[in-house]
This record gives C-alpha cells, structure tokens and sequence, in this order.
C-alpha cells in the first residue's frame, strides 16, 4: 500500500538528511535546483513528474534537495527571491504544459539556512492529467505541420512511468479513480471490514479481512482470506469495489475501521 499524501508547508514537515522518511518514494521526490525554467519549454521530466503525482495519491516534489540512489543527502537552495521566482515559474510549467490542470501549490521553505521550494501537488479524481508534448506529422504529402499530443504518466513507487492506451483507459473513470484513492488512505496490512453485495452470495463470507495489496496498473485488489474455499487471499477487480469508507462510529474491537463494499457479481 502507499504512504499518505499530506503537504509539506513548514520545516518541520520536510525530512532530515539520513533520517528513514528521507527516502523517495510514491509521495516524495527529491530534485536539484531548476535555473530559469521556461514555461514553453519546461522540461519533460518535470511535467512528467507533476502529472504522474496528480494521476496517482498526489505528492511533493522538493526543489533544492540532492539525493543519491533515491535517499535525502543535503539541501542546497537559493535565496527567497530566487525561491518565490522558481514559484511563479511552477506555475506557469502546470499552466502550460499540463490538461486539465491539477491543483498544485509550490511553497518556499527554509530550512538549514537556505531555501527550497515544496511543490505539493494534489490528486485529480475527476479526470487524468496529460502532459503536453509537441509532435510533428506529415500530412497530405511533404506538408509537415506541429500538432499537440498528450502522454498520461502515474507515480508507481519512486518512480513515474508513462502509460500505455490500455493502462490509461482506467484512468478516465471518475468512480474509479475515487476507489483507488480511496483504497490508498488504507494502511498497509490494515484489517478491513467486507460487505459483498448481493447479500445472499453464499460463495462468499464478509467480515474482518486484511488488505493485502492494492496494484492498480493491473486493476487488482488483493484481500486475505475472503471466502471459505481461498482462504489465502483472492484478487479482486478494483472495478468490483461498490464503496470504500472508514467508520468512526464503529463499536468494540473494529471501533475507527475500514470498510470495502463489493459486487460479488464480478468475482468468479
């Protein structure tokens, strides 16, 4: 499962070099200073970066931070003028670069007495991010002409990866993407509560379960001892997942659960 997504706004939000949560990962990314980036010609890396952020749990980006084999080493900002400047110019890159934008807000921060700039980004639920990339094409012969096509990255761990037509076709469904995030507020390993849907589907028996893990590059859900002929584990289609919630006003032993609906019509 994935860590939670939470802005990083102050100091102490940010990790310290050597410490364990200084580590890239599926909601933290460590980069280098960007000098003088150019909004129409931002790099594709970054945009990339952005957009597979938004198209997953969301996550921060923290400009000024050297890292080696993914771990937090030191960090070497600017002064606040050049951070509140990188600032506007994040803006402009999502501005440009990016459909349908996703809500993002660059914060300088200083720290160890230099200042670096947290890109927060929050995730769309709505719809996917697509990066802008500028192609040209022949057409009606040796008439060439530049067309705008868009590439749809996701984070997946530490790093961001685009996704081919199929994977992305996932991604533009509203109630799905909300499952999934949904299911990313999940700790790892939590017990769950499962209801599966029609009642009556004897096949099946609900209760306390564990979440397992959660791949939805592959639209599986794998919960841990869910029926009475599997009790290892079974792989659930994320497009079977009616609901997902947590229930505060649980009693007892589950009192603050987690709770999965799902349509036992889609399980075989």
């Amino acid at each position: 499962m994935t860590v939670h997504f939470i802005p990083r706004l102050t100091c102490g939000d940010l990790p310290r070099p050597g410490a364990p949560d200084g580590i890239e990962g599926q909601v933290l990314e460590f980069k280098a200073w960007h000098h003088n980036i150019d909004p129409t010609a931002a790099p594709l890396e970054l945009a990339k970066d952005v957009a597979a952020f938004a198209n997953a749990s969301g996550g921060t980006i923290v400009f000024g931070a050297t890292e080696k084999d993914h771990r937090l080493e030191k960090y070497e900002g600017k002064d606040a003028h050049a951070a509140a400047a990188l600032c506007d110019a994040l803006h402009a890159v999502v501005n440009e670069r990016l459909r349908p934008q996703p809500i993002v807000a660059p914060r300088p921060i200083e720290i160890d007495g230099t200042h670096v700039v947290a890109l927060n980004v929050y995730p769309t639920v709505g719809q996917a991010t697509g990066v802008r990339v500028k192609q040209t094409e022949c057409d009606d012969g040796d008439h060439r002409k530049n067309v705008d096509a868009y590439l749809f990255p996701m984070r997946v761990g530490e790093d961001s990866i685009w996704l081919n037509p199929e994977q992305a076709a996932m991604l533009m469904i509203p109630s799905l993407r909300r499952t999934i995030s949904m299911l990313r507020q999940v700790p790892e390993k939590a017990k769950v509560h499962v209801t599966f849907l029609p009642s009556n589907a004897v096949r099946f028996s609900g209760g306390v379960h564990t979440l397992e893990s959660l791949d939805d590059l592959r639209n599986a859900l794998v919960l841990g001892g869910i029926d009475i002929l599997r009790t290892q584990g079974r792989v659930v289609p994320l497009d079977a997942v009616l609901g997902v919630h947590f229930d505060t006003y649980a009693e007892g032993a589950d009192k603050g659960r987690w709770c999965i609906r799902i349509d036992s019509r889609l399980l075989d």
